[in-house]
């Protein structure tokens, strides 16, 4: 979303109008959709006809706004952008006003169908490349490609391969491609929880976040690095992207982290990971999650319930290691001075309070589809803006609110439709099962190679893609593969989108961490290889959730607590094996002895509790007996 923002040209009066029209039509197209207000006039308006007018104006959006170079400093819409744009409303006013002919006859290849498929796809690709990179539109023409060329390939991905006028005509119309689930999501979901978070934004509310962490853990040592946890998962919930989220709150927390005595790398590692952790949030995670609900075919709210003990392990774990890293450098908290009083943010606090409360009801109790949550909650959010003047929503600020929302929504609406443009092809020609039964056998059969690749394949793609386009082709590739040997879907699906996820702080692409450095003042590489280390038991976990379902929300609730309670333990020890810190600077051996001892008490099984105990017991044994021979001497 920062991205889009950062590479805009600047416009002349008419194209900022241009703009703002076409930014407001894609969010009050999305209300009209969820609120299906044509029902209400007795008119049938399918589907894929908001999916197309969707991407169209999205796709021409970019291209008035988003220049074909980066470093473009051109003001006017040069003639070609201009016929970008016209062409990119061909594709979607087609689908628009020929939709019940296409579902009578979507088999039916004519040179209409395929030019027009072929112009939407190659928009679609052109303005991936300036809205997101090479990496996604390589990746789906390399698809593309082995769709008509797969009679080439030898043994199991031997096809008889599509021609290209099929591929063009199914790519394009075909409700499982280009307009199919992926874009939909976004829409439909997506759409929904960023006007939220922008509605909060813009009522005052998300800028209290930072406020309020700082009033609860500001006076503590190493308070700033524990405010930036507590920031990063709430700002997670408003905007569902790392990137955003480092880019909001990392300039104010990261200086304070470096001025009270953490080191650049670690600062702007804390923020990433924070950061990351928070489209791990529950409620609100990121995108990926709302298409898992869709493959998965089960309500967002099963999704995110079980999502809610890996990503506090998460956070706990962060939380322990940034206590322990102050403590080993002898941190101290912020004056009193610097901290905000509680009580005076109390009030405020519930412009964000009543609306996650109304869509926390609407999610988990009333299990309303998540977009009708959002819209339940904002309006909450809207009318808790009037309780103060200068929060209050103004025409001037919703206005803005439709633009901010439409624009916000470009690069996922782009991800979105390539995405759409991979299933696709796995419809078209069975890819997704020959790769998934390869993978079986690469494997050898053996769950633990599986998931093994399945994690580098994940850390590999994430160099270059999206997560939602990573998690949108391993949800197809690898997923069946663990579900079919035997792992329950929601943990298959589950281990995908953690470690997409992760490849926000892992080396060497890192981008949570590319994007925190330049504020730190570090080097990237370095904030990634201690953001690592910060998110170890984000690595551990989704190993654990395959074999141990309590992890995710799944047994009876003395199984889930025994779980809670001995993974928090597991991180507490973790923490000071990963710093080489515990009470006091450890040597090798006795880091590794607490982090075997920490790895033990992960496992909630008896016998392996009662190993992580004994070790426990015995070091804190060790350590008794060396400070009494200490204080005697």
């Amino acid at each position: 979303m920062s991205q889009v923002a950062s590479n805009e040209r600047s416009l002349p009066r008419s194209g900022r109008l241009l703009r703002a029209l076409c930014a407001s039509l894609i969010t009050l197209l999305m209300l009209v959709f969820v609120l299906d207000l044509p029902s209400y006039l007795g008119l049938l308006v399918h589907g894929q006809q908001y999916l197309a007018l969707f991407l169209s104006l999205s796709l021409a959006l970019i291209f008035l706004t988003i220049p074909a170079r980066r470093r473009s400093r051109e003001r006017s819409v040069p003639w070609y952008d201009a016929l970008l744009a016209i062409l990119s409303l061909a594709g979607g006013i087609y689908v628009a006003l020929n939709a019940a002919e296409i579902v009578r006859t979507v088999g039916i290849i004519t040179p209409t169908r395929v030019a027009l498929g072929f112009i939407t796809i190659a928009l679609a690709f052109e303005a991936a490349r300036r809205i997101t990179g090479w990496a996604l539109l390589v990746t789906v023409g390399i698809f593309i490609l082995y769709a008509h060329f797969s009679y080439l390939f030898p043994g199991v991905f031997y096809e008889r391969g599509s021609s290209w006028e099929r591929i063009f005509s199914f790519l394009f119309l075909d409700p499982t491609s280009l307009y199919g689930p992926a874009l939909d999501v976004i829409f439909s979901v997506v759409v929904a929880y960023v006007l939220f978070g922008n509605l909060l934004y813009a009522t005052g509310a998300a800028g209290l976040l930072n406020d309020l962490s700082l009033a609860l853990f500001g006076r503590y040592r190493g308070g700033p690095a524990k405010m930036t946890l507590l920031s990063g998962a709430l700002f997670g919930t408003v905007s569902g992207s790392a990137a955003a989220n480092v880019v909001v709150s990392g300039v104010i927390t990261i200086p304070l982290m470096k001025r009270i005595g953490y080191s650049p790398h670690f600062a702007a590692a804390v923020e990433a990971t924070s950061s990351s952790g928070g489209v791990l949030m529950p409620p609100v995670m990121g995108a990926a999650a709302f298409l898992m609900a869709e493959f998965l075919s089960v309500p967002y709210a099963q999704v995110a319930l079980a999502a809610v003990i890996p990503s506090v392990l998460f956070y706990v774990a962060n939380y322990f290691q940034i206590d322990t890293e102050a403590a080993k450098l002898g941190l101290r908290g912020l004056e009193p001075g610097e901290i905000p009083p509680l009580r005076g943010l109390l009030r405020p606090s519930l412009m964000f309070i009543v609306p996650m409360g109304v869509l926390l009801y609407f999610l988990f109790v009333t299990s309303l589809p998540a977009q009708l949550a959002a819209l339940y909650a904002c309006v909450a959010a809207a009318l808790t803006s009037y309780t103060s003047r200068a929060s209050a929503l103004t025409p001037r600020k919703v206005l803005k609110l439709l633009e901010d929302t439409g624009v916000n929504c470009l690069q996922m609406a782009v991800i979105g439709a390539l995405a759409g443009l991979i299933l696709g092809v796995m419809t078209l020609g069975g890819l997704g099962s020959l790769i998934s039964q390869s993978l079986v056998s690469l494997a050898g059969g053996n769950l633990w190679a599986l998931l093994i690749l399945a994690a580098v394949a994940n850390i590999i793609l994430g160099m270059g893609l999206p997560a939602v386009a990573i998690y949108v082709l391993l949800a197809v590739l690898v997923g069946p593969a663990l579900v079919a040997q035997g792992v329950d879907p929601m943990a298959a699906h589950m281990f995908i989108f953690y470690f997409g996820v992760l490849s926000y702080v892992t080396p060497p692409m890192a981008f949570a961490c590319f994007v925190a450095a330049p504020i730190a003042g570090c080097s990237p590489f370095k904030c990634g290889v201690e953001g690592m280390k910060l998110s170890i038991v984000a690595y551990v976990v989704p190993f654990l959730f395959i074999f141990f379902p309590a992890f995710l929300m799944k047994g009876t609730l003395l199984e889930i607590l025994y779980t809670v309670i001995v993974a928090s333990v597991g991180s507490w020890l973790l923490a000071g094996a990963i710093r080489s810190y515990h009470h006091r600077k450890l040597r090798g051996f006795e880091a590794l002895w607490i982090g075997i001892a920490a790895l033990a008490w992960f496992i909630p099984l008896p016998l392996s509790t009662a190993a992580g105990l004994a070790l426990t017991v015995l070091f804190y044994g060790r350590e008794f007996l060396v400070r009494r021979s200490v204080r005697s001497a």
